[in-house]
């Protein structure tokens, strides 16, 4: 998964348990890359994600479905049996960002643990570390309302 953030530092911005896994990436695989503790913590409750939802109109009836499932999502395992049926690399990055926005952050960081634990290649870390810098956006943007 190749996504362009335009962040311009080979930095990602890691929970404690997302540090715990890319600590056991190889040698090779974490050279060049940089992290740091995510500083931000806000969350949405679940009335805000509701909110999300109902003002979101997906063009694609394939994100309604992904967003209506998502709601199932409770464990990184969770990810991957909803991420199997979706083909992310059709997806512009308008739709990405707006369905990451009504995803919210706690199935972004599931995302981001799952895409961590299978990355095998600088181009899996970099599309980790773009994850993890729109979710910090999005802490951002929690902790500002």
């Amino acid at each position: 998964m190749k996504l362009c953030y335009n962040i311009g530092v080979n930095k990602l911005l890691l929970l404690d348990n997302e540090r715990e896994i890319f600590s056991h990436l190889s040698e090779g695989l974490k050279e060049g890359w940089q992290y740091e503790q995510e500083a931000f913590l806000a969350y949405e409750t679940r009335d805000e994600l509701q909110i999300r939802y109902r003002m979101t109109h997906f063009q694609d009836p394939a994100f309604a479905k992904l967003a209506q499932s998502a709601a199932s999502i409770k464990s990184v395992d969770d990810v991957e049996k909803v991420a199997a049926s979706f083909d992310i690399t059709s997806v512009s990055q308008e739709d990405m960002a707006e369905l990451f926005f009504v995803l919210g952050t706690r199935i972004l960081s599931c995302i981001i643990a799952y895409a961590l634990k299978h990355a095998d290649s600088d181009d899996d870390v970099e599309g980790v570390m773009t994850l993890t810098h729109i979710r910090h956006s999005l802490f951002e943007t929690n902790s500002s309302s």
